[in-house]
C-alpha cells in the first residue's frame, strides 16, 4: 500500500510515515551509490569509495531490518511512536555527514541537504522531528567543520567544486522541496475541505436543533448560531447582546418573543467555558434558547386549577352554609306577601320570592357538582333583560335602552342565561355611566342573538386575548375576581349558545350571546323599541 504525503493517513500515525521513510531512504541509497560509480568512472580524487561502501552497505541492512520490523508491527497491531522518527532522522543526518567526510566535506555543495532533513525531520517527527534534525544538522556541520580544520577527513578536502556538481546539488535540494511543499499543500488543502464539510455538517445537524445555540467569543463576537437562535435572538452587527428585558448572568430566565401572531416564552441558558478567563481577556461563552411556552403554559394551567378547585371547595361551603337562610328569607317572604296590598311592595316581595329560589337552586347545583343545564322552559327574552336590568340598576333599570324583536324566545334554562345577563350588565355598568344598550336580533340558521353594548373605555390587547381564562379582570384588586366572563362563557356552552365579546366600532364593548330558536318562532318576529 502506498502513502503519498497527501493522504490523509500520512500523518495521522507514524507507520505510513516510516513506510514511506523506508522508501525514500531506497532512493537515497541508490542515488549515492550511483554517484559513487560515477565519481570512479570520471576519477573524482575527493571521493574516498571504501567508507562510502561501507555505509551503503549498512544503510541497506538497516532499511532491510527496519521494512521487517515495520510489518511484524502491522501483524500485531502495535504502534509506532514518535521517538522512532526521532531516531530515523538522527541515522539518516548522521549517513549525510559521512558521506560528506568520504567526498570532500563541508564545501561540497551536496551539503545543502542538512536543509532537506531539517525538513524532513518536520514532515516525519513535527515540532520534536525538525528541533532534533536541526541540532543533529548543527552538530553533523560543527563535525565536518572541525574534521577539515584537524585535517581528519576520510577523502581530500575540496578547494573549489566542479561546475556541474554545483549546480546539481541546489537543483535536487530545490526539486525535494517542491516535493515536500506540494504534497503539505494537497494534504492542507484536502483537510480544510474536510473541515468545511464537517462544519456543514454540524450547522445542518445544529439547525434541525428545536433548541436555539449560540457561542460567543471573549470580544462579545458571535462565533456560532443556529437557525433557531437567530430567529429567537437576532445579532444583526454579530456582536452578542442580551434579549430585550433580560441582563447578562449565568441563571435561567425567561422572555418574551414574537413569533407572526404567536408569543412564546424562551428560556435563555447561559453556559460559560470550561476555561477560567485569563487576566485582560474574556471567556468563550455558549447560549441556549429552549422553547417553554407548554411548560409555561402547564404550569399556569396547574396553578389556576388548584385555585378553581380551592375556589369550588369554598364555594360549596358556601352553598352549604346560605341553604338555611335562603330557605326562611323565601319562607318569610312568601308569608309577608300574604299581608302587603301596596302593587309596589307586592312586586317587590315577589321578585325577592323569586331571587331566593334562584339562589336556592345555584347553591343545590353547587353541592350537586353538576353543570348539566337546570329545567327546560319557554323563557321571552325581552322579559329576562328586564329583570336583569332591574336587579342590576335598580330604580335606573328604566334608563337601559332594549331594541329588536321584543317577541323573541327561547325553550332554555331561565335561571342560567339570567345569571349570564346579570353578569354582562354589571360589566357594563362598572365600565360607563352611561346605562347599557340591549338589542335583541333574529340571525340565519334559527338562532338568537342578544347584542349587549355599553360606552366604556374597551379592551385593552393584552386582556382581550386571555379574556375568557379565569381570574383575567380589568377592575382593581378587591373590586372583580376575574371569573364573571369565565362562568358566562361556560354557561353559553351548557345551554348550547356562544358568547363573543370584543371592542365595539366608536368605542366601548359589545357582547354577544347567540342562542337557538324556539321551534315556533323559526320564521317571523315582530321588530320594536322599548326601554326596560
Amino acid at each position: 500500500m502506498r502513502f503519498e504525503l497527501s493522504d490523509p493517513a500520512f500523518f495521522d500515525s507514524a507507520v505510513p510515515r516510516l513506510r514511506w521513510l523506508v522508501r525514500l531512504r531506497w532512493i537515497a541509497l541508490g542515488s549515492v551509490a550511483g554517484g559513487l560509480a560515477f565519481a570512479r568512472m570520471v576519477g573524482l580524487a575527493w571521493v574516498s569509495a571504501p567508507p562510502i561502501l561501507a555505509a551503503l552497505a549498512v544503510g541497506s541492512l538497516y532499511n532491510v531490518w527496519f521494512s521487517r520490523r515495520l510489518r511484524m508491527r502491522a501483524m500485531h497491531e502495535e504502534p509506532a511512536g514518535r521517538r522512532e522518527l526521532q531516531l530515523h532522522a538522527v541515522a539518516d543526518v548522521g549517513a549525510l555527514t559521512l558521506l560528506l567526510l568520504s567526498s570532500g566535506g563541508l564545501r561540497n555543495p551536496v551539503s545543502m541537504f542538512y536543509g532537506f532533513h531539517v525538513v524532513l525531520g518536520a514532515m516525519l517527527g513535527f515540532t520534536p522531528g525538525a528541533l532534533v534534525a536541526a541540532a543533529v544538522s548543527l552538530g553533523g556541520i560543527g563535525l565536518l567543520y572541525g574534521a577539515e580544520r584537524a585535517g581528519l577527513l576520510l577523502s581530500p578536502a575540496l578547494e573549489g567544486p566542479p561546475l556541474w556538481l554545483a549546480a546539481c546539488a541546489p537543483t535536487l535540494t530545490v526539486l525535494s522541496l517542491a516535493y515536500f511543499s506540494l504534497g503539505a499543500l494537497q494534504f492542507l488543502r484536502r483537510e480544510q475541505n474536510r473541515a468545511l464539510e464537517n462544519y456543514q455538517l454540524l450547522l445542518g445537524g445544529l439547525d434541525a436543533l428545536d433548541v436555539g445555540l449560540e457561542l460567543v467569543g471573549p470580544d462579545g463576537r458571535l462565533l456560532l448560531c443556529n437557525r433557531r437562535a437567530a430567529q429567537v435572538h437576532p445579532c444583526p452587527d454579530g456582536r452578542w447582546r442580551p434579549p430585550e428585558g433580560l441582563s447578562e448572568g449565568t441563571g435561567p430566565r425567561r422572555f418574551a418573543h414574537q413569533e407572526g401572531n404567536e408569543t412564546r416564552i424562551y428560556e435563555m441558558l447561559a453556559l460559560p467555558g470550561d476555561r477560567p478567563p485569563s487576566a485582560g481577556t474574556g471567556q468563550l461563552r455558549a447560549y441556549l434558547y429552549v422553547d417553554r411556552t407548554e411548560s409555561t403554559m402547564d404550569e399556569q394551567r396547574a396553578v389556576m386549577l388548584e385555585r378553581l378547585a380551592s375556589l369550588g371547595r369554598a364555594m360549596q361551603g358556601v352553598a352549604h352554609e346560605l341553604n338555611t337562610p335562603l330557605a326562611s328569607i323565601q319562607t318569610l317572604a312568601v308569608d309577608l306577601s300574604h299581608t302587603v296590598n301596596n302593587p309596589d311592595a307586592a312586586e317587590s316581595i315577589s321578585l325577592i320570592i323569586d331571587e331566593a329560589r334562584r339562589c336556592r337552586e345555584i347553591t343545590r347545583e353547587l353541592l350537586a357538582n353538576t353543570g348539566r343545564p337546570g329545567q327546560q322552559a319557554r323563557v321571552v327574552l325581552a322579559d329576562l333583560v328586564r329583570r336583569a336590568a332591574k336587579l342590576v340598576y335598580g330604580s335606573q333599570a328604566a334608563e337601559v335602552v332594549l331594541r329588536g324583536d321584543l317577541s323573541l324566545s327561547c325553550t332554555t334554562d331561565g335561571d342560567r342565561l339570567l345569571q349570564i345577563l346579570v353578569n354582562l350588565l354589571q360589566n357594563a355598568r362598572d365600565a360607563a355611566a352611561a346605562p347599557a344598550e340591549v338589542d335583541l336580533l333574529r340571525l340565519p340558521g334559527d338562532q338568537v342573538c342578544i347584542e349587549l353594548r355599553d360606552r366604556g373605555p374597551g379592551l385593552a390587547p393584552r386582556v382581550r386575548e386571555r379574556l375568557f381564562q379565569p381570574f383575567v379582570t380589568t377592575k382593581p384588586p378587591g373590586q372583580g375576581t376575574g371569573l364573571g366572563l369565565y362562568t358566562c362563557a361556560r354557561l353559553a356552552q351548557q345551554l348550547q349558545g356562544q358568547l363573543t365579546v370584543e371592542n365595539a366600532p366608536g368605542g366601548g364593548v359589545c357582547a354577544r350571546l347567540r342562542l337557538p330558536l324556539e321551534p315556533s318562532q323559526r320564521g317571523g318576529g315582530i321588530a320594536e323599541e322599548s326601554h326596560a
